[in-house]
């Protein structure tokens, strides 16, 4: 209709602006350096050598059945292309994806959402202004994640799944589970939802979509059996040192193992405990994507009160919008993601909640107006403020951009002295960024907070143990682990725990404990010691 077409023209602004701000933050050295994007650049750069998911910068080198294909495998073609992904020419490239990802979700959901929320102009000129201008979306596109690509997919079947429910025409049923597929091929949560998805399309009469959306869920099963047909069983030792990063199994069996040993008390305290921490962190970090106070480090903020409550309120308005019947489909796929990650055996992060941040905005927008006069005048200025708070992101980022900051992992000296000491075959052990730190020096690495047994380190992780109380049992089982290594290592490789004490970081600041208990039982020896590195060779139990 005509008047499609000029609310279209109207807001096609937000695609191009949100491609701009997210694109800012361009950095080679932030590619990489944390745990999930150095997993994926390192199985885009197997992949484009012909040799599958393989974690070539771990010990042994497994193939990896954890994470969907999909990104991994757009990241090869860079590498292929002579576009590595890791250095200044491919990192444009890298992150142009990301940015034109959030961009396309942002205007599929201001031109194609919010009018059939019964949001008007106005709605789409607030939703569009609070998507531009977002601290957390635009921190995250300088790393080789997902989240891009996956927020436009999933944003896509979301909507198909509303125009294919509005009018079952077989190019939108199509549409919707084509988006849908390759959504469950880029992030693993996607694979339950397409089932939501069809039963709730089944439960509105809509046997076509129903059926699309079952056939493709065995249809991207299908793939990922097969993508991940080559990989075996790890022996017990590897196992031990690797399984945080070949599968997902550890997440499952930390509830299943209780339940298969008839400890049925315990799996049900694991799983309310878990489901009861990570709701109030779902809605704190949800309330610190909309006000971005400690990022930004606004003092007396620390303790979450404020981002708590913004949590609330958003929300509230975001669930308001939904009850509309037209968007209960939406609220359904939605609250079924929510519950996915408020179940899941991992702290919920606002990374959790960044694929599904544009439609929320588009909901709690459209809620907020619908509250009647105090809603419609409540609206600019709450947006106005909200602007503001995270207007400091792109600032920022342009600036580090143009005056060439140093990255994390810069080339210290620290990087030459490792070089001098390890061997290709040897392994770093550290926090998150350790990955980064190894690339530079050309050997293997591993996160130390991944050697520790898979039911303790979740507990911890979700507060369900404590790191204090436990110092004993944790540098025992570290300890174990590093027995573990030692035997899948070849002869003569050696094991170094790196630490910067310059890096301030909450994992670090936790590990660091456990490192002087290991000192103690001098199951680590000084290496090296600088101003920029403190390292130690893991020495075999006496």
């Amino acid at each position: 209709m005509p008047g499609d077409n000029a609310r279209a023209w109207a807001t096609a602004w937000v695609g191009p602006l949100v491609f701009a701000t997210h694109l800012l933050g361009i950095d080679a050295g932030l590619v990489g350096v944390w745990s999930d994007d150095a997993v994926y650049l390192d199985m885009a750069t197997s992949m484009a050598a012909g040799e599958g998911p393989r974690l070539a910068s771990l010990p042994l080198a497994p193939l990896s059945a954890k994470y969907p294909p999909l990104w991994p495998w757009l990241m090869s073609l860079l590498v292929r292309g002579g576009l590595d992904p890791g250095t200044e020419s491919g990192v444009w490239v890298l992150h142009a994806v990301a940015a034109a990802g959030w961009a396309t979700a942002a205007q599929g959901v201001v031109t194609g959402l919010v009018p059939r929320l019964g949001g008007g102009r106005l709605a789409q000129l607030l939703v569009g202004a609070l998507l531009v201008v977002n601290t957390t979306t635009i921190k995250t596109v300088p790393n080789g994640m997902s989240e891009g690509l996956f927020t436009a997919l999933f944003t896509g079947a979301l909507l198909g799944g509303l125009y294919a429910m509005e009018a079952p025409r077989a190019g939108r049923v199509l549409l919707c589970a084509g988006l849908a597929v390759a959504s469950a091929l880029t992030r693993s949560v996607a694979a339950p939802l397409m089932l939501v998805g069809a039963v709730g399309a089944g439960v509105g009469r809509r046997w076509r979509l129903a059926g699309a959306l079952a056939a493709g869920w065995a249809a991207q099963a299908l793939v990922l059996r097969l993508f991940r047909w080559g990989v075996q069983p790890l022996s017990p030792d590897a196992e031990r040192v690797l399984h945080y990063y070949v599968s997902y199994s550890e997440h499952v069996a930390y509830y299943a193992e209780p339940a298969k040993a008839g400890r049925w008390s315990e799996a049900w305290s694991r799983l309310t405990s878990t489901v009861i921490g990570n709701t109030s962190l779902a809605v704190d970090s949800l309330g610190s994507i909309v006000y971005p106070a400690r990022i930004l480090g606004i003092e007396g903020e620390q303790d979450g009160s404020g981002t708590l409550l913004v949590g609330v309120a958003f929300l509230g308005a975001a669930v308001a919008a939904m009850r509309a019947p037209a968007a209960r489909p939406l609220a359904a796929v939605i609250g079924a993601y929510f519950a996915v990650f408020v179940a899941w055996t991992w702290p919920f992060s606002s990374r959790f909640w960044l694929p599904v941040v544009p439609v929320l905005v588009a909901c709690a927008v459209v809620g907020v107006l619908g509250a009647g006069r105090i809603g419609r005048l409540l609206a600019v200025p709450l947006v106005a403020l909200v602007v503001i708070a995270n207007g400091f992101s792109p600032y920022y980022r342009m600036k580090t951009l143009l005056s060439g900051e140093s990255t994390p992992v810069a080339e210290g000296a620290h990087i030459a002295a490792l070089r001098g000491l390890a061997q290709p075959d040897d392994v770093l052990l550290g926090p998150l960024h350790i990955a980064a730190v190894a690339r530079k020096v050309g050997c293997k690495s591993l996160e130390l907070e991944a050697l520790l047994p898979s039911d303790l380190r979740l507990g911890l992780m979700l507060g369900q143990r404590s790191w204090s109380a436990e110092a004993g049992t944790l540098s025992e089982a570290l300890a174990s682990s590093f027995d573990a290594l030692g035997r899948v290592l070849p002869v003569g490789a050696n094991a170094y725990v790196v630490v910067d004490p310059t890096l301030q970081s909450v994992g670090q600041r936790r590990v660091e404990p456990l490192i002087r208990a290991l000192v103690a039982q001098r199951r680590l020896t000084p290496a090296l010691a600088s101003d920029d590195a403190w390292v130690w060779r893991v020495a075999p139990a006496p």
